[in-house]
């Protein structure tokens, strides 16, 4: 169940046996700001947990050339401790977040897996019918008012469609 403020990925990627996981979140911000600035609020996250530590942190390059943040962090937890790294990616006032954590022995394992999954990260505009977005036109429509075809039809014309339930008399 989900808690009230958490946010739910648009992707999710478990191990075998649950570890590695690697979640991909999406997000609007209120307003255009870097990655290193948002970053700041997962840090402080992070800093809270007590034993936890920021390993390191710095700006990355992702696929395309997108400019990105990257942190790698550990967790201590009762049995186990964690490490993990996060990566954040800004375009506008999109904010794409990439959570990959595991089990902090098993890290090194899985860090090349890690890396290059992070590192496929790339954002592209969409193509509609295959044209550049710049120099495509979008019009966008808010349809109808009304589908109700008794009130949709021509004024004073009876609707022959059979498709309405009220009666029309001369």
């Amino acid at each position: 169940m989900e808690e009230p403020g958490e946010r739910t990925p648009i992707i999710e990627i478990r191990g075998i046996l649950g570890l590695p996981i690697v979640r991909v979140f999406f997000g609007y911000l209120p307003e255009v700001t870097s990655c290193r600035e948002h970053a700041s609020s997962f840090k402080e996250y992070i800093r809270e947990i007590p034993g936890s530590e920021i390993i390191s942190e710095g700006e990355i390059t992702v696929a395309a050339a997108t400019p990105a943040y990257e942190m790698v962090y550990v967790i201590p937890e009762e049995d186990y401790g964690g490490k993990g790294k996060y990566v954040c990616v800004i375009r506008g006032t999109q904010v794409f977040e990439i959570l990959a954590f595991s089990l902090r022995e098993d890290f090194g394992a899985n860090k090349a897996s890690i890396d290059r999954l992070v590192s496929s990260f790339g954002l592209e505009e969409p193509r509609p019918f295959g044209i550049p977005r710049q120099e495509s036109l979008t019009l966008w429509d808010v349809g109808p008012i009304t589908l109700d075809p008794a009130l949709a039809q021509k004024h004073g014309q009876p609707d022959t469609s059979g498709r309405s339930s009220t009666v029309w008399s001369p």
